[in-house]
């Protein structure tokens, strides 16, 4: 294993996370210019780059130490169990982030379920992890450990058991060593370190090829080639568990048990937990990327916040170019700066989802807009006030 994996793993390592919870529906506590022929990057604008590692080679998450915005939640958060380290104002932003970008994922919250209409097998939960790209297996396995600990995940021991002999094929099939399948859990479907201008990262950038290809798969570019194509390999075996599985139809329409417990299961409060667990490395990117473009307000982190989930984050020359035209412009706008991050990561997107991703960006930014067809005010929607100062250490 290369040495670069081997950091990648402690920067994986570091996440934050609480224990606390609310009811549902509680008040709680463009830019037109030319980006394409920018200078490259000189050593005064390393500022914008990510942030310098600890000693120990890893990159901690800022704390967000206040203030807690007030907000209205529409997810059910009652009785789950939060991560234990993150601060309460933390948990607010969290939650407010995943009310907000998980009403774009789909209309059931913690309980979406899509078919497969885009060849990953199926998706579900808030933030719809999914097969073909990995993302749900190392749920899964958390899962099971935790129903054999005694926590009810609310499915049948028959779907129990069909799962966990698909997780358990996925991980005999990678080969798993315990630091492999902890870069898996950590790595697929969650981005956590920021990207070269080579790597793909997201299925709706230009550069994506088909579903479950290996170069879909190539979310951290430090990856042995060996273990990439297992990867691939490996999620195909799940899709296809999934269609001869779940479907009457091979991917269209789920049978109706399956449809059940999968439903019941996902919005169960031990998979909610689960949930919320991975949701963490998406909160720690977004405040990676916050803190690098020099961003302060609510509206910002949701923004920074939504581009992980959507987009898997920025390439390298992303933060490069920012940096470059803050130099030439520097008394730009709050409201211009996100516009600009907007359009310099529009370049990487297919023409097919340009106008959908910036839809759903401009809704956070302006915090009201037309999304998917629907009208959407998120201001009153989720009642927060999107220029909240977000405080953070270090």
């Amino acid at each position: 294993m290369s040495k670069k994996i081997a950091s990648l793993f402690l920067i994986l390592s570091v996440f934050v996370s609480i224990s606390c919870s609310q009811n549902p529906m509680q008040t709680l506590g463009t830019s037109d210019s030319d980006t394409s022929k920018l200078a490259p990057p000189t050593d005064e604008d390393s500022e914008f780059h990510p942030p310098p590692e600890d000693d120990d080679g890893t990159q901690s998450a800022p704390i967000v130490v206040g203030p807690a915005p007030s907000y209205c939640s529409k997810l059910d958060i009652a009785g789950v169990t939060w991560p234990v380290d993150l601060t309460p104002a933390g948990q607010a932003h969290l939650s407010l982030a995943l009310n907000i970008t998980g009403s774009f994922e789909g209309r059931s919250g913690w309980a979406n379920l899509s078919n497969n209409f885009d060849g990953m097998g199926f998706s579900i939960g808030l933030l719809q992890q999914n097969l073909g790209m990995g993302s749900i297996q190392p749920v899964l396995n958390d899962m099971i450990t935790l129903r054999a600990q005694g926590a009810n995940f609310d499915i049948s021991e028959t779907h129990f058991q069909a799962i966990k002999s698909m997780v358990s094929q996925w991980n005999k099939a990678q080969g798993i060593k315990t630091a492999t399948k902890a870069f898996v859990a950590d790595v697929d479907g969650f981005p956590s370190a920021f990207y070269d201008d080579e790597s793909v990262i997201s299925q709706y950038d230009a550069d994506y090829d088909a579903p479950v290809s290996e170069e879909s798969l190539e979310i951290n570019p430090l990856a042995d080639t060996v273990f990439i194509k297992n990867v691939a390999s490996t999620n195909k075996t799940s899709v296809n568990w999934a269609l001869k599985t779940v479907y009457t139809d091979g991917g269209k329409t789920f049978k109706s048990d399956w449809n059940e417990n999968l439903t019941k299961m996902a919005q169960s409060k031990p998979y909610v937990s689960l949930q919320l667990k991975y949701a963490m490395k998406l909160y720690t990117q977004a405040f990676r990327y916050f803190k690098s473009f020099k961003l302060s307000k609510l509206s910002h982190f949701l923004l920074m916040f939504d581009f992980v989930v959507q987009n898997g984050g920025f390439k390298q020359r992303v933060l490069d170019d920012y940096a470059l035209k803050l130099k030439q412009t520097p008394n730009m706008s709050d409201q211009d700066k996100v516009l600009l991050i907007l359009q310099l990561r529009l370049r990487d997107v297919s023409a097919r989802w340009q106008n959908d991703v910036s839809a759903r960006k401009k809704a956070i930014i302006f915090s009201e807009g037309t999304v998917h067809g629907a009208k959407r005010n998120l201001k009153s929607e989720y009642c927060y006030d999107p220029n909240t100062l977000v405080l953070t250490q270090p």
